[in-house]
């Protein structure tokens, strides 16, 4: 992705589903990713909270309990909080716009959005646009 970033590509969206709680350098990996997000554009995150039940939910459920994920797949250290994901946003120049929870049911396999952003989250952000040129609505 870096790559990309470094071509000068750029877009109306991008979307990181569940992989910033995995890469080695959050850091290097939004500044990347952000940095490719046009003017009006939109970035969406979605990821692990970094809380106490997100540890027992996503490591010691999902992982340990319930097999759904390989054991080792997370890391709670790697985990981010929406405050830290919001600074990310704000350095790169985005706002924030929406924060939904979601909740994964382990019986029916499937995902809901929950009020609840303690486990997994959403976050979306757009980049404003810079003053109208002339001639532009």
């Amino acid at each position: 992705m870096e790559a990309l970033a470094e071509s000068g590509e750029a877009f109306d969206c991008v979307v990181s589903s569940e992989v910033i709680e995995h890469v080695s350098n959050l850091d290097a990996f939004m500044e990347a990713a952000l940095g490719m997000v046009k003017p009006g554009g939109v970035a969406v995150i979605t990821t692990i909270n970094k809380t106490s039940r997100s540890y027992a939910e996503a490591i010691v459920g999902a992982e340990l309990l319930l097999g759904l994920v390989p054991k080792g797949t997370h890391s709670w250290d790697k985990f981010v909080s929406p405050t830290r994901l919001e600074s990310s946003f704000e350095e790169a120049g985005l706002e924030v716009t929406a924060l939904r929870g979601f909740a994964f049911d382990p019986v029916s396999k499937r995902w809901r959005e929950s009020r609840s952003t303690d486990v997994s989250y959403g976050m979306a952000a757009w980049r404003p646009r810079g003053k109208l040129e002339e001639g532009e609505d």
